[in-house]
């Protein structure tokens, strides 16, 4: 699923605490937030540009001025991020769910980095919390889904190495539809529990039965 990557572009009064330091400065409280808004606001037009390292650089400038903002650190990961920085991204994106637990998208691009490396159990456990914290969103839902799926496609490999004879009445049950075949009995991962969501296996294919996967096209993440 391809996914346009879009820009938060407000700073919320409540998410700005002033740094230990901050007395010992000249400008007030309002005038620090207001230079870190314009700086913001630069920053993310320079990422709509794709000019990603200038992008950076002014955002940096904003966070230095209120470094506890989580929409501030978010907006940082996401210019690091199309700008290939990878690794440092996801720090800025660790920063803003440590200052903002309930920043759904941030755990969402979490996630997605957690999945393209390979971390399933990780990418499932940023997916699940995305998906608690916006639960009408049908791209998290259906990128948590997929990521448990993987996870029970790995263990129905491991089943075949330890228990041949019963991976071989599952055959084919994985290869698109992720229904368990009716008349087989109880699923032999039906109780195994998704690592970060508390609901097993089971519980998982009930969610993926409801979960509206065609889903039009937009320009992003809101």
């Amino acid at each position: 699923m391809l996914m346009l990557i879009v820009f938060c572009c407000s700073i919320f009064a409540q998410d700005v605490q002033l740094p230990d330091t901050a007395t010992k400065s000249t400008e007030t409280y309002e005038q620090r937030f207001a230079r870190a808004e314009k700086l913001m606001k630069r920053g993310v037009a320079l990422g709509r540009e794709k000019k990603y390292r200038e992008s950076v650089v002014e955002l940096k400038k904003a966070i230095e001025l209120i470094p506890d903002n989580g929409p501030l650190w978010y907006n940082l990961g996401m210019s690091l991020y199309n700008g290939g920085e990878t690794a440092e991204a996801r720090t800025a994106w660790q920063k803003t769910v440590s200052l903002r637990p309930d920043y759904a998208d941030a755990w969402y691009m979490l996630g997605m980095l957690a999945a393209k490396e390979g971390r399933t159990a990780d990418a499932i456990t940023a997916y699940a919390k995305s998906s608690e914290l916006k639960p009408l969103d049908g791209e998290a839902q259906s990128a948590l889904i997929r990521e448990c799926l993987k996870l029970a496609r790995q263990n129905f490999e491991q089943l075949q190495k330890t228990d041949p004879a019963r991976a071989k009445k599952l055959a084919g049950e994985f290869g698109g539809g992720a229904t368990p075949s009716m008349g087989q009995g109880k699923h032999p991962l039906a109780d195994t529990v998704i690592p970060g969501t508390g609901k097993t296996f089971d519980e998982m294919l009930e969610i993926f039965k409801r979960t509206p996967f065609q889903r039009q096209q937009s320009t992003g993440r809101k």
